[in-house]
Parts: C-alpha cells; structure tokens; sequence
C-alpha cells in the first residue's frame, strides 16, 4: 500500500497511526541522517502534554503568544494615561485598554493578522508563521530543517499536521487534553477582551508597582490554569503574563512571557519580541520579523489537509 493510501486508510477508518518505531521507517528512511530530534521525537511519537517538555515548551508559548501578545496594542495617537494605576474596577481597565487600541471601531476592523518569525528553544531555531483570523480561527506552522509541525483551529476541530520536505506525510485530529488547551485562547482579540464566560473567569486582581512604573493585574482563571496579564498603566500596553499550573506530574510552574520592542504595523504596534521563563530560566525567544494585517486568508486556511485524490 503506497504511503497516501495508508494515510487515506488511516484517517477513513479512524485506526491509531502506527507505533514510533513504524512510522519513523515508513515516513522517513533516512531519519539516522537527521542532526536534530526533538522535532523528529514529536512527529512521530505521541506529544507529552506538560508545558515544558521538548516540543510542547515552544508551541506553548506559540499558545500565550497569540492569546495574550498579539498586536492589538496601542495606536500612534492614542491617549495616554497619568502613570497611576487609580482605576478601581476591570471594567474601567477594559474601557482604557479599547481606547489605547483606538476604540471598537479600530479592532474590528482588524479581521486578521499573520506573522513571521523564528523560535529559538534549546538552542535550536524554528521558523514559525502564526494566523488568526475572527471570529476564532487560528493556524501555527513551526518548521525546522525539513521537518515541519503545522496545527490548526477550523472553528470546529483542532488538527495537527507533519511535513517532509513540503510533503505531508501525516495528519490527524486533537483529542482530550491536547484539543482542550489548544482551543482555549481561539477568541481573535484573547480572554481579556472576551471576558469571562463557561469555564474562564475575568477579574482585576490588584495593583502592582515594578520600579517606578505602576500596573494593573488582570488574572484570567480557568479550572487547570490561573494568567495574570500586567498591564502598563501609563499606555495600557500589556508588558508581559505569568501563567501558573501543574506539570502533568502535579508540580506547579510558573511560566512568564515578557513582552518588548513594539513595533508599528497597519496603524497598530506589535510586539516583536516575546521571551518566556519557566520557573525564572530563560527557555524560548520568539522575534517577529513582520506582521500584516487583514492579508485576505480564506478560512479554508484553518481547515486541516487533505491526501490528494487518486494518491
């Protein structure tokens, strides 16, 4: 059976894909000849689930980045505020925050944004292209060498794809655990904006002060999860998140995303560069080296391939 038949057969027939050790002999002969294998353990191997294992660590700050980084921040003339963090209620925070975004007009008529850029984890770089497009699609490749990971939200269904040299080589839906998180932050302008609803929760924690600048904290809880996003008090730009959870042995992390060198781009400012600490050591860096908005993406775009007809 050629290979687009068994993956025809596989996906049909909803049968398991084979084991690792078949599936590293059928997709990719030549697998000994490859320098690096924390991609190649991911593809052809069943992912871990904790946030800080070799592959799931970058698509999970993939995950924070566009739940909770991505460019919906402050326009060249928006106000800004006095630098004292004197509002009392989210909802007061909520309102500045859509004025420093240049109100609701200026983020709906934001229906997209794809950006470009590369991960570096573990001392190996990953080029990445990330997509949402409203209401709450979202698709992130993550490539490295020939190898590349891409995994979409068609509004519906999570999915996860995996190529060779431009050629897919295997697909397959998200199920449990791995769907759930995936599709946890697919709203387009992310859980602050869409505020609480079935199980997440949206409120003004506190005040903080680090140095001499004052900030918000939103905390965004959910049943496995708790997010505090800090938010500058002065430009209302988000200046980075702290995520605490258990790894999938019950020990908790801490995961802090931090946010700088914004960019303008199509009249909003992005942040083009994301670094992520787990329990205080720097693990990944994402650099956005473009961004553009409303590119014009089909939502067939989310949806997940296809084996070509008659393979």
């Amino acid at each position: 059976m050629c290979g687009w038949s068994r993956i025809q057969t596989f996906a049909a027939n909803k049968i398991p894909f084979p084991s690792a050790k078949s599936k590293r002999k059928f997709f990719c002969k030549n697998i000994e000849k490859m320098r690096h294998w924390s991609i190649l353990q991911y593809m052809y191997s069943k992912p871990p689930t904790s946030p800080v294992s070799p592959f799931c660590g970058p698509i999970r700050a993939l995950f924070l980045f566009l739940a909770l980084a991505w460019p919906l921040s402050l326009p060249a003339q928006a106000p800004q505020g006095t630098g004292q963090a004197t509002l009392t209620t989210l909802e007061e925070v909520m309102e500045r925050y859509k004025e420093a975004n240049g109100g609701k007009e200026n983020l709906e008529f934001v229906n997209s944004l794809r950006v470009f850029g590369t991960m570096e984890e573990d001392g190996i770089i990953y080029d990445i292209v990330m997509v949402k497009k409203r209401p709450n699609r979202k698709r992130i490749a993550l490539r490295h060498l020939q190898n590349s990971l891409v995994m979409g939200f068609d509004g519906q269904r999570s999915w996860r794809a995996f190529e060779h040299h431009g050629m897919l080589v295997g697909f397959e839906l998200l199920e449990g655990i791995e769907a759930m998180r995936f599709e946890q932050d697919v709203e387009f302008d992310g859980p602050l904006l869409s505020g609480s609803r079935d199980g997440q929760e949206v409120r003004l924690a506190r005040t903080e002060r680090i140095g001499r600048v004052e900030f918000y904290v939103a905390e965004i809880v959910r049943p496995d999860e708790r997010t505090e996003v800090f938010i500058d008090a002065r430009n209302f730009r988000e200046h980075k998140t702290v995520l605490f959870r258990n790894d999938e042995e019950g020990n908790p992390v801490r995961i802090e995303s931090r946010l700088s060198n914004y960019q303008q781009v199509g009249g909003i400012w992005v942040a083009m560069l994301v670094e992520r600490f787990v329990d205080g050591n720097l693990t990944t860096r994402i650099r956005l080296d473009r961004a553009e908005v409303n590119p014009g993406i089909f939502d067939s775009f989310f949806e997940m391939p296809s084996a070509p007809e008659g393979s």
